[in-house]
């Protein structure tokens, strides 16, 4: 027969051992990556099911990326191609399913990307574009619109990759797209805010 005291000695031991299993548990990766002072996150693609880009269709993904991510970054969905169907269009669907995910799991949302600086991906009705008599005032007018829209309608974001891919590996120059050929003989300008 057990005494009182031994059933609290007991009952106490169990609460000791299920709290040490709790604790040796596997930590998911963003909380990991916490402790060290980093961010743990994956690229993700919103397109359609069963697409190479579609990885956010598939449900056990999407299960991993609330449990381990603690930042998410759009693969495709803010890249000119997936983003600007027709000049005057903004498609924001497919980015906005993905920011709404990373807000309901509390991820942080990284912008990928504000141009993506190779002439391969460009939408269609970029690439012969007519910027018309002044060709680079229209570029930086196109650019500052797109940037001013783009980071307008996603203010959650607090990192953007602005340009990606402008220099060639082959050669280490600096791609040539519809925009640079449109700017050129101007003198680049930065600007800081």
């Amino acid at each position: 027969m057990i005494n009182r005291r031994q059933a609290l000695l007991g009952a106490s031991a169990a609460v000791a051992a299920s709290t040490a299993f709790a604790e040796s548990k596997v930590q998911p990766l963003k909380s990991l990556a916490a402790r060290k002072g980093l961010v743990f996150g994956s690229a993700v693609g919103a397109g359609p099911k069963g697409a190479l880009t579609g990885s956010f269709e598939d449900a056990r993904y999407r299960q991993v990326l609330a449990d381990e991510c603690g930042v998410l970054v759009p693969e495709n969905e803010l890249k000119w191609y997936v983003l600007r169907p027709a000049e005057a269009t903004f498609a924001f669907e497919r980015a906005d399913r993905i920011a709404a995910f990373a807000a309901e799991h509390g991820a942080a949302l990284r912008g990928h990307t504000l141009l993506w600086h190779h002439p391969q991906w460009f939408p269609a009705w970029l690439k012969d574009y007519d910027f018309g008599p002044k060709p680079a005032a229209r570029v930086e007018a196109m650019l500052a619109e797109h940037v001013d829209r783009v980071c307008g309608h996603y203010p959650q974001i607090r990192s953007w990759d602005v340009v990606n891919e402008t220099v060639d590996p082959a050669d280490g120059a600096l791609r040539r797209t519809v925009f640079s050929d449109a700017m050129a003989g101007v003198e680049p300008v930065l600007y800081l805010s």
